[in-house]
């Protein structure tokens, strides 16, 4: 058994919701105890009681950190954010700090068919039943999988055609030794996205919760509103010509890019400011 105090502010749901490792875990007690149910580590029970975690069924004390999102810590990466933009995010730490990035580096391929499945359907319901029918199924080698017993949406479809590109998932299995990498993610970025069937969002959102480089960013609607409301930029999506052959900080439209501009204002802050966003959005918030 492995023991953590909480000196801190932290709340378990909040954490765990806007995060692609949601469908990983049984919620039992409003949140209290996490079961993991897919992927490293696969039984291990995450218990809060008070001010201590109790991690059960794994004795891979890293991992604590990370599926829990405390490995994230707000405040210290202030200085990453721009001078201009510093007054609004101290207030956004303030209110928000409680709110974690959960990230999985020991479960990459999870994470990237979480991410994937998750485009244009309602991801805490149907998503959520795709990976816990592939984790039924498949729980060894989830790419082994013949999604169409599964169900016959685009999505299961198209993942159907990349599981048969075995380099691709190679490529994502490397995270579990470059998740701290930043030059490493970069590159894999620009491989994803020359990818059928994988943009910018998917790329950012799969490095965001695999990884610990938290600058990336996916340019969903929540954001693009939260951009436009807060900062008054009219931004958009990122464009995948430029992303193929660009990081955003030396790519020429980073400016118009919510990504890029996300990135370049907020730094190591930026993928944190979207996840609240996207609660925000999602009404589990009010700033």
């Amino acid at each position: 058994m492995v023991e953590k105090t909480i000196n801190e502010p932290y709340d378990p749901y909040l954490t765990i919701y806007p995060s692609f490792l949601y469908p990983f875990f049984d919620y039992i007690n409003n949140y209290k105890k996490w079961v993991k149910t897919c992927g490293y580590c696969k039984g291990a029970v995450i218990e809060f009681r008070d001010n201590t975690i109790l991690l059960h069924n794994c004795n891979d004390d890293k991992v604590l950190p990370y599926w829990t999102g405390l490995w994230f810590v707000p405040r210290i990466l202030l200085y990453d954010i721009e001078p201009r933009y510093m007054g609004f995010i101290e207030n956004l730490v303030e209110k928000f700090e409680h709110i974690r990035l959960a990230i999985s580096p020991q479960d990459p391929i999870w994470v990237f068919i979480s991410v994937f499945l998750s485009r244009n359907t309602n991801f805490h319901t149907i998503t959520v039943k795709w990976i816990k029918d592939i984790a039924r199924f498949y729980e060894n080698d989830p790419t082994g999988i013949n999604v169409l017993k599964i169900g016959r949406s685009y999505q299961l479809r198209q993942l159907k055609e990349l599981l048969g590109d075995k380099n691709l998932w190679s490529l994502i299995e490397s995270i579990r030794s470059n998740y701290n990498n930043e030059k490493f993610c970069w590159k894999l970025r620009k491989t994803l996205i020359s990818r059928r069937f994988i943009g910018p969002k998917t790329a950012d959102a799969f490095l965001l919760f695999s990884t610990q480089c938290s600058l990336f960013t996916p340019a969903d609607r929540h954001y693009l509103r939260f951009t436009r409301k807060y900062f008054g930029q009219k931004l958009v999506s990122p464009n995948k010509r430029y992303c193929l052959i660009n990081t955003c900080y030396e790519c020429p439209i980073s400016g118009n890019c919510i990504t890029g501009w996300s990135i370049l204002a907020f730094g190591r802050m930026s993928g944190w400011i979207q996840t609240i966003a996207y609660l925000i959005g999602k009404k589990k918030i009010t700033l």
